[in-house]
């Protein structure tokens, strides 16, 4: 997901941020009302479509890829681009604008955790619980393989065991299935990604 600083430069009165390609090949994508705060798609430029796992249409309330494609590149164009971001279809806006909305940027397909009876969705993990058992400053979960995850941990001290164990429980209780959960302890900030970005969650195996 790609939250661009475009609103900054837009009135507070039209929009509060957009909702853009991190490639910045196709930018913005959709921007947020102010009234509804649903992301209006930018249909003026671009053609984004909403699809299945059947690569057909979602319908409201519904979660599915995100597709775009570029109206206005006519030297490289994108046709029918998967940009890796999932969405949900929103509806009708307060606002009166016609444009097709989207209701909420669910995240990239990396950050899906996936579940051993196939099932997949966007982890929670509740920060706050985890600070209640330790100072923790900053956490990562990364999905090795279908049972097994790491937990990487940056805090302000050296955990227990007692701490070790009740992180884990927290976890295991908040993905609501009993994963192996490998603990590692980091004395310094976790790294960001290629992109410069923080991800709490990554999944780096693919289902079948």
């Amino acid at each position: 997901m790609t939250l661009t600083g475009s609103s900054k430069r837009l009135n507070s009165s039209s929009a509060t941020s957009s909702f853009g390609m991190a490639t910045n090949r196709v930018s913005p994508i959709a921007i947020q009302c102010h009234v509804g705060n649903n992301y209006h798609v930018m249909s003026e430029s671009l053609i984004v479509e909403i699809l299945d796992a059947d690569h057909q249409p979602c319908k409201q309330g519904e979660i599915g890829k995100v597709v775009v494609s570029d109206l206005h590149n006519f030297s490289v164009p994108l046709i029918r681009y998967a940009i890796g971001d999932y969405a949900e279809v929103g509806g009708v806006c307060a606002c009166g604008r016609g444009l097709p909305s989207i209701k909420a940027i669910r995240g990239r397909e990396r950050n899906l955790l996936i579940k051993p009876d196939g099932t997949k969705h966007w982890p929670l993990l509740g920060f706050g619980q985890f600070n209640s058992v330790a100072d923790i400053r900053q956490y990562q979960f990364i999905q090795h393989t279908i049972n097994h995850l790491e937990f990487r941990i940056y805090a302000n001290n050296p955990l227990n065991t007692q701490q070790k164990k009740q992180l884990v429980s927290i976890a295991q209780h908040a993905l609501n299935y009993p994963f192996f959960i490998e603990i590692v302890e980091f004395n310094q900030p976790l790294p960001t990604g290629n992109n410069g970005k923080f991800e709490e969650f990554i999944c780096l195996f693919a289902s079948s």
